[in-house]
């Protein structure tokens, strides 16, 4: 009998937790890798679904863009930008990392590419210095590379219309058109609801 309820606890145990390994990507396991020179090459921790892609390129342009001069957080960007590659994407931009004292700078560069799963994207980034020392520039990544995992996760908690609206941004007609059909009805004012 305990042979047989030591069986099927293992049994039990051992998918639940390769499920949630699956399931939960870039908890605080994640690693930097050691730079190739002045380049750093990390294979994130997410995947991304084929209708999703275009509109998580545009909301993290967005993400970018809205970091200027004037905002406050662990980096500033500039030049962000989103084209087609291939049968992927990119998102580039020039980030600097706070402490903005120490004068570090880098290209930033997420690429989404299509894996061998049919309709699902994986994510890589690119990061090239710049400016500053280089022991000083992988640590200060750790927080910007967390504020990134951090905006995947807000994608997904984006309501359907808002990310129809990126998706309409970064390029999708399918998004296009449910956009322009939801502003086509008509919408019935309160004080009107009761009367009809």
């Amino acid at each position: 009998i305990l042979l047989v309820m030591a069986t099927v606890l293992l049994s039990a145990l051992y998918p639940a937790l390769v499920a949630s390994n699956a399931a939960n990507p870039g908890t605080t396991d994640f690693k930097l890798p050691d730079p190739q020179g002045d380049r750093l090459e990390i294979a994130f921790p997410f995947t991304v679904a084929a209708r999703d892609v275009r509109g998580l390129c545009a909301f993290l342009t967005k993400y970018f863009e809205s970091h200027n001069e004037a905002a406050a957080g662990c980096f500033t960007a500039a030049e962000a930008g989103m084209q087609a590659e291939g049968d992927g994407f990119v998102v580039t931009a020039k980030v600097w990392l706070s402490p903005f004292d120490l004068g570090i700078s880098q290209r930033f560069a997420m690429r989404a590419v299509p894996t061998d799963v049919r309709a699902i994207f994986a994510v890589q980034l690119t990061l090239d210095l710049l400016s500053g020392q280089r022991a000083a520039w992988k640590r200060t990544n750790l927080a910007f590379l967390k504020d990134l995992r951090q905006q995947f996760l807000v994608w997904r908690t984006l309501s359907p219309e808002t990310m129809d609206f990126y998706r309409a941004e970064g390029g999708d007609d399918q998004a296009r058109v449910r956009l322009a059909a939801r502003a086509a009805i008509p919408v019935v004012p309160e004080s009107l609801e009761g009367a009809t």
